[in-house]
Parts: structure tokens; C-alpha cells; sequence
């Protein structure tokens, strides 16, 4: 992936992120596009697994759906009975105790479906993420249940493995971007379903990126004579410093840029070719 990787901006401490300012002083602004889940997103245009494209789709919660699957609706609702009234959409933002516990143990089961992580590794993540050492058959279940919970998504996984090792490498369409896989790592199943997964997201945010750099004025001799910058790719996001008077139109451009990603451009010609739709959806913010 093209992205800011050395030092790695995306993983930066809160007390260097902190720090951000525009280089506009006062009169400006550092925006940030977040594209929304683009990690499910992508499994679900190629697999085509219900499971994934409806909740998306519908833009639910696919987090929270996934706690629930994974706990139960009922015993949730027994032990925080302030969800019982209140659609599940909004679990995270009624209950912050469900949204640290249960509903982060659902965010972690659901990347570790996408890339084939056993049970131990998901417990690891989730204890880094909280603190709390949750009971392993928690994440047993999870991992045993992969095929029967996501069929189309576990199939198409199954595919790419037997692809990898029957040819030794993976490549995608349109772009022709492969991948060697020679076998003989515990991590090679990981990396195989892996592959399809992120060199996509990443195409996508290229492309965006690609949209919007090219309606950019140019870069001038002096940054500061250059209004609007798009100065940061971390694998989802893109950072934009800018003058606060700017911020309709940015904001007008990110809009446009995700428009013809969908419509005419790349996540258009993937979805044309496996006949299914997935939407893009992002989010601003303004970090400093």
C-alpha cells in the first residue's frame, strides 16, 4: 500500500496525534476521511456473503450484530436492561459498558473471520484492546462456527487457499496485482485471504485519492500558498489541511470523489463484474 508507514502514522500514539496542527494557524483545519469498515465492505462484494452485504447494505451495526450472535440477544438484554427498549443500532451509544465488552469481542470476531485467526489470537486482541481476559470458548465458537455463520464467505476463502496452492499465486482483476504464495508458513492460509482483502481497500482509497488530488490546485514552490493539502494515506483515511473557508468545498469534493468511485470507477467496475452492490460510506472529522 502507498501510505504514511515509516514511522507508521496510522498507529501513532494519542500524544503524537495530539499534536497535529494545521499549517494555517488558527485559520485552519485538518480534515480526515475515514472510509467506513472498508475491511467488511470488500469480503462482501467478492464473496457475495449475505450475512455481510445485507447488514452493510441496511447500514447496521455489524459489530453490535455479531455480539449479539455471538451472546445472545436475550442475555444481553438481561444484564444490561437498558437495551431492551431501544434498537440495536443504538446498543453502542445507550450502554458504553456493551460497547467496551461485548460489542468490541464482536469487532474482533468479525476481522478475524476475514483473515483465518484462531481463537487465541482473537482472546490476545481483545484482552490488548480492554483488559479482560474473557472466557476462551467465547472465541471457540466462533472460529468452529466460521463455516456455518458466514458460508459464502468461508467458501470463497476456501477457493482462494486452493487457487494459492494449486498455481502458487493470486491476482486480481483489472488491476493484475498478484501475490506468490510458496507454502510452508503457519501464516499462509492468513496471508492468502488476506491479499484479496487489503490490496482492494487500498485501490479504492488510491482511487478516491486519485479523484481528488487531480482537482487539487498545484502544488506551488511554497506550501503555504497551496490552499488545500492533502498531506496523509493511512490505509482508510486521508488527511486533508486546509483553510477553514475551504471546508464546503472539500468537503463537496470528498463527496464527488466517493460518487465516482461507486458509479463509474473502480468499486463500480467490481461490482459490475461479480453482479452485486455494496455501498461505500465515510466519515469526517475534523482532528485539529
Amino acid at each position: 500500500r502507498i501510505t504514511c508507514k515509516d514511522p507508521p502514522e496510522q498507529t501513532a500514539p494519542d500524544v503524537i496525534q495530539d499534536c497535529r496542527r494545521s499549517r494555517f494557524g488558527p485559520s485552519g483545519v485538518l480534515l480526515s476521511m475515514d472510509l467506513a469498515q472498508i475491511e467488511l465492505c470488500v469480503p462482501a462484494l467478492l464473496s457475495g456473503e449475505p450475512n455481510l452485504v445485507n447488514p452493510i447494505t441496511n447500514d447496521d451495526d455489524l459489530h453490535t450484530l455479531r455480539a449479539i450472535a455471538t451472546f445472545g440477544a436475550d442475555y444481553l438484554k438481561g444484564k444490561y436492561p437498558e437495551l431492551a427498549s431501544v434498537p440495536f443500532n443504538l446498543w453502542k451509544k445507550v450502554c458504553k459498558a456493551f460497547a467496551k465488552l461485548e460489542r468490541q469481542v464482536g469487532k474482533r470476531i468479525n476481522f478475524a473471520d476475514l483473515f483465518r485467526a484462531g481463537w487465541e489470537k482473537i482472546r490476545n486482541s481483545v484482552y490488548d484492546d480492554i483488559g479482560i481476559w474473557v472466557d476462551p470458548s467465547v472465541f471457540q465458537f466462533a472460529v468452529s462456527n466460521r463455516p456455518i455463520d458466514r458460508p459464502l464467505l468461508w467458501e470463497w476463502q476456501e477457493r482462494l487457499i486452493a487457487d494459492a496452492h494449486r498455481d502458487g499465486f493470486l491476482s486480481l482483476p483489472f488491476t493484475g496485482q498478484s501475490r506468490t504464495f510458496l507454502g510452508g508458513d503457519k501464516f499462509d492460509v492468513n496471508e492468502i485471504v488476506n491479499f484479496p482483502v487489503q490490496t482492494t481497500a487500498s485501490n479504492v482509497l488510491l482511487c478516491i485519492q486519485q479523484f481528488i488530488s487531480a482537482r487539487l490546485p498545484p502544488l506551488q514552490l511554497h506550501t503555504s500558498m497551496h490552499s488545500t493539502h492533502l498531506c496523509c494515506n493511512t490505509y482508510d483515511a486521508l488527511l486533508f489541511d486546509t483553510h477553514r473557508s475551504n471546508l464546503p468545498a472539500l468537503r463537496s469534493l470528498i463527496a464527488e470523489a466517493l460518487s465516482f468511485v461507486q458509479t463509474r470507477g473502480y468499486w463500480h467496475l467490481l461490482q459490475s463484474l461479480y453482479s452485486r452492490t455494496v455501498p461505500l460510506r465515510y466519515e469526517l472529522k475534523e482532528v485539529a
